[in-house]
């Protein structure tokens, strides 16, 4: 059995000071570094991380509880629900988020469907899925 190794958090620091441990996230195919106590906190979700730290806005956090699914996310190609993973969790992982979808996919998923379908309104009657693509450029 191959064992898939986990990359180390620490970093080649020769001077051994308390900054010698950073994460790795790969968002959207580009490669993100924090270091950790400085950069990003350990008891930080992914979620706050790629919203607060990074600007992606596409994801929601909703709930804050895993329940309603808003901050879903691809990790490895498998969705998970990004409020309730911390940042330190995901270090080394390949991260998809809508932003990083291809405009094509997003516009065949929202071609079929009608702004009753979507259930979910603006003020502005977008469905608020669409909103949140069109305000990144993604549409």
């Amino acid at each position: 059995m191959i064992e898939k190794k986990k990359p180390s958090l620490e970093m080649d620091n020769p001077a051994g000071d308390s900054e010698s441990q950073a994460i790795r996230l790969r968002v959207n195919r580009v490669w993100h570094e924090f270091v950790l106590e400085r950069d990003v906190q350990p008891t930080e979700t992914l979620a706050y991380v790629l919203q607060e730290r990074l600007g992606f806005t596409g994801l929601k956090v909703s709930c804050n509880e895993g329940a309603c699914g808003a901050c879903t996310v691809i990790m490895d190609g498998k969705a998970i629900l990004s409020c309730m993973t911390l940042a330190v969790e995901a270090d080394g992982h390949d991260i998809l988020t809508i932003e990083g979808l291809p405009e094509d996919d997003l516009r065949v998923f929202f071609r079929p469907l009608s702004h009753r379908a979507l259930g979910i309104q603006l003020p502005h009657g977008r469905p608020f899925g669409v909103y949140a693509s069109r305000s990144r450029g993604a549409l």
